[in-house]
């Protein structure tokens, strides 16, 4: 029996990346890298982190039909990445699985505290 929602929720949607990302963490990281992410790596996502998709899938991914998640080191100061080991863009569509996934993107460049 499907779900009566064609929506995915937020959890659902994070588990389907954490899921992708296991299954593919290998073909993309040392060991060391892994043994890293597992002793300090975490999750973070939802809605935001869309303007970087652009130059990657050539567009801009609508907030609204997609949630963004970002695997990553979590820094002491801006940008709050030490390193960002994937961001996985999902569709809210159920319908739909994971869109992409970005392995080793770059870190978002620093801003300055004052703006």
């Amino acid at each position: 029996m499907g779900h009566q929602y064609t929506r995915r929720t937020y959890d659902e949607a994070q588990e389907l990346a954490q899921e992708l990302f296991r299954e593919q963490v290998k073909d993309h990281f040392s060991t060391e890298e892994i043994a890293d992410l597992k002793a300090r790596g975490t999750v973070s996502g939802g809605v935001g982190g869309f303007d970087n998709w652009e130059e990657h899938l050539g567009f801009t991914p609508d907030r609204r039909l997609h949630y963004d998640y970002t695997v990553f080191i979590p820094a002491e100061e801006r940008p709050h990445f030490e390193r960002i080991y994937a961001q996985i863009l999902v569709s809210r569509d159920r319908s739909k699985g994971v869109v992409s996934v970005r392995w080793k993107p770059e870190n978002p460049p620093s801003q300055n505290s004052n703006d």
